[in-house]
């Protein structure tokens, strides 16, 4: 049974933005879509040939992973969980891989980089990609 407590609910419906609003449309002018151009714009020829050959053996290794462009990186995932983090730069690229513990055997992954993920940063000369599908193929596992 209900009782009346003698509070009424408002007339009308308050969460409702009619169709056509101009709220609605300000918000979708805000919303920033990112592209890969604009991320690897500054970047030299050779980190946008490492992350290019990088995304290639990522999609190759797990051809369901689902990537997503922010401002500064990419976030390859599978399944809803991140697998591996992209940030290309001027002269560099940083990944951040799944927590874990990682064999390293070149010595360039720092285990607690940023947010606690194993972050490894190379420059356009270090980058090597059978070395970076290793440690994909680990985090994979994670």
């Amino acid at each position: 049974m209900v009782q009346f407590l003698g509070v009424r609910p408002a007339a009308g419906n308050f969460n409702v933005i009619p169709k056509g609003s101009k709220t609605i449309k300000k918000v979708s002018d805000e919303i920033k879509t990112y592209t890969e151009e604009e991320l690897l714009s500054g970047c030299s020829s050779k980190i946008e040939e490492a992350y290019s050959s990088l995304k290639k053996e990522i999609y190759l290794l797990y051809s369901d992973a689902d990537e997503k462009i922010g401002k500064t990186m990419v976030n390859f995932s599978i399944d809803g969980r991140g697998l591996v983090f992209v940030r290309p730069q001027k002269n560099k690229i940083t990944i951040w891989l799944r927590k874990g513990k990682y064999y390293d055997k070149n010595e360039k992954l720092l285990p607690d980089g940023w947010g606690g993920y194993p972050t490894i940063t190379l420059s356009e000369d270090e980058f090597d990609i059978d070395y970076l599908k290793e440690l994909i193929k680990k985090a994979y596992e994670y």
